[in-house]
């Protein structure tokens, strides 16, 4: 949805896909813009199985299909040493990756560093 003005957010996001379309862990799919977004969602529905995390920026909103796994940074179904780069490159880039938020904190930054160390010794 694209808004020619600002938009306020409350209330309940319910989440459905269709078609039998089937988002996978990293997918992100931006749902509305606006000049100015204030707000958030009290609540997110979403199908049975699927873990969809929401993005606000102060123009945006997106979702971003999780992965089951934190420290799982590439999408493969495993936390090893592939998430290595990836994770770094999440730390870098400013954008917020559930996957990537291993002290769930709803922030990626130096203090998910030892969480993912962490995960990577399991």
């Amino acid at each position: 949805m694209q808004v020619a003005g600002d938009v306020s957010l409350n209330g309940t996001l319910d989440v459905s896909t269709i078609d039998g379309f089937e988002p996978v862990g990293g997918q992100t799919f931006e749902i509305i813009t606006a000049d100015s977004v204030s707000g958030t969602f009290s609540n997110v529905v979403a199908p049975d199985g699927l873990d969809i995390g929401v993005v606000y920026t102060n123009s945006t909103v997106s979702l971003q299909v999780n992965s089951a796994l934190l420290g799982d940074v590439n999408f493969d179904g495993a936390v090893n040493f592939l998430d290595i780069t990836p994770f770094i490159a999440a730390l870098s880039s400013g954008n917020y990756l559930f996957e990537a938020d291993t002290n769930q904190d709803n922030s990626v930054n130096f203090l998910d560093i030892t969480p993912f160390i962490a995960l990577l010794s399991q």
